[in-house]
């Protein structure tokens, strides 16, 4: 209401209207002098002091707080203009509820430089939305009361019932809240109850109708208090744009308009939740999807636990966890995706004889260095999967790998066994050896094994390969058969 009468001047001056003589002010009775509350001496710290709350001023003890903060706040206090909700901070002394300060949230201030732009208003938006900021233009902790994060816990508790009391008082809810503290006072409060420092003012306050003397400059501070707070204004903006029946009038329509805007709000909210937990889940594991969830509800606010488990598709319990560890960290065990015991047995602590039969289908195909301790098995995993599933065992071929490497074993690849005219099967040749060096071994005789491969010819001999030459100088060689052939004949006629 104290922005008419500008309006309406400035409506004179381009000669749009014509404005009345001012009249002469009627006498007002003189009003009763209401003594404010005396300081008390209180050193203490905050849990001493609990249960501390912030709860809305009554009608009747408004003169009181009004009396109390002009006595004792260090820019006084004369009357609260337009919109405004007075509190009270209480807390416990002495057996008895006793007052330790006062809040005060007011309409926001016309033209802030670095509020406005920190929100990325334009001219008319500024203008159309600068009712959702809210002031909190003062803060007073009671003289002698020394209690440390007395002011940044009573901030936070005011923030967090701000909104609906806003809502029941003139009909909407608003957005972002606004502060200003002048120096020498630097804001440590609102810095430690998590406030955003946006810059200074420009040191032109509303000293007359045309803010043409020079102000003090102030440390802006800003607190939204929704989430996705800048899609809040937009998502009114696109509400109110909608065309549709014709919406109440005065605080009717006002209600509709911000119940429409918040259901679309949390309608956004709800679905950036899902895509998040959707795009990162596959890359998560167990306890890393748990603790995601419980971020997105501590974010979410009043009912996320609710509401987080019901978008995500998860037990209620899990989000619960994941939110209990994330207000205890040390809680969250840093190597264990689960907790000591937890999980399913695995297969060889529940199946007596699955080692045995493992041992049995891999011991005659085992091959390798006898004087060494690696073992490798010819067959593949998921053969002994198989055959260890007809002999009655519930086994994956990832539990095969997990016993053959506990066992000193390794996978080798395929080797020809169906080669040869002596032996024409390779396998039952490793057999052989395999119970040859057991007995040997049983009589505590010594084993040697021999181990030859094919080498090549040296000399002018043909060996496989191929290498690069200029094109038709092939070299000319010897042939390796017929090599072998003359050596042998020229090795019996010496022996002859």
């Amino acid at each position: 209401m104290h922005e008419c009468l500008p309006l309406l001047e400035q409506l004179a001056a381009d000669k749009m209207i014509e404005i009345p003589e001012t009249r002469a002010r009627v006498a007002r009775p003189t009003r009763v002098r209401v003594e404010p509350l005396p300081p008390m001496e209180m050193v203490a710290k905050l849990g001493d002091v609990r249960p501390i709350t912030v709860e809305a001023t009554p009608a009747e003890e408004q003169a009181v707080w009004d009396a109390t903060v002009a006595e004792h706040h260090a820019l006084g206090f004369q009357r609260a203009f337009g919109a405004h909700q007075r509190y009270w901070i209480r807390g416990e002394w002495g057996g008895q509820r006793v007052v330790l300060g006062a809040l005060l949230f007011a309409a926001a201030a016309r033209n802030v430089a670095v509020r406005d732009g920190w929100l990325g208003w334009s001219q008319g938006q500024q203008q159309r939305f600068r009712p959702r900021v809210v002031a909190n233009s003062r803060l007073l902790i009671m003289p002698g009361v020394a209690v440390p994060h007395l002011a940044s816990h009573a901030l936070a508790l005011a923030l967090r019932r701000l909104r609906e009391d806003w809502r029941q008082r003139f009909g909407y809810a608003p957005v972002v809240a606004e502060a200003f503290v002048v120096p020498p006072w630097r804001g440590t409060c609102y810095r430690a109850a998590n406030w955003v420092h946006v810059g200074q003012t420009s040191g032109r306050g509303r000293q007359d109708r045309r803010y043409a003397e020079g102000g003090t400059v102030r440390e802006v501070f800003v607190y939204p208090l929704v989430r996705d707070w800048r899609e809040a204004l937009v998502a009114e903006a696109e509400t109110e744009g909608q065309a549709g029946p014709a919406r109440g009038s005065g605080a009717e329509g006002a209600q509709q308009s911000v119940i429409t805007a918040e259901q679309r709000l949390n309608e956004m909210t709800q679905e950036r939740i899902k895509q998040r937990f959707t795009s990162l889940a596959p890359f998560l594991d167990e306890k890393q999807r748990r603790l995601l969830a419980g971020a997105e509800a501590l974010t979410y606010g009043a009912g996320g636990q609710e509401r987080v488990a019901g978008l995500l598709g998860l037990a209620k319990n899990t989000v619960g966890r994941g939110m209990r560890e994330l207000r205890n960290p040390e809680s969250i065990e840093p190597e264990r995706v689960r907790e000591a015991g937890g999980g399913r047995k695995r297969a060889a602590d529940t199946d007596e004889t699955l080692k045995q039969d493992l041992e049995a289908l891999v011991e005659a195909t085992t091959r390798g260095d006898p004087e060494s301790p690696l073992r490798w098995t010819t067959k593949s995993l998921r053969h002994l999967r198989d055959d260890l599933r007809a002999k009655g065992h519930v086994v994956s071929h990832s539990v095969v790998a997990d016993l053959l490497h506990a066992m000193g074993y390794s996978l080798q690849g395929a080797r020809k066994t169906e080669e040869g005219v002596e032996h024409p099967d390779r396998d039952a040749q490793f057999q052989h050896i395999t119970a040859s060096v057991k007995a040997f071994q049983a009589k505590g005789e010594p084993t040697i094994s021999v181990d030859t491969k094919k080498k090549e010819l040296v000399g002018n001999y043909k060996n496989a390969g191929r290498e690069y030459h200029p094109k038709g100088q092939a070299p000319h060689v010897r042939s390796s058969a017929r090599a072998r052939c003359v050596e042998g004949i020229i090795r019996v006629l010496r022996m002859g």
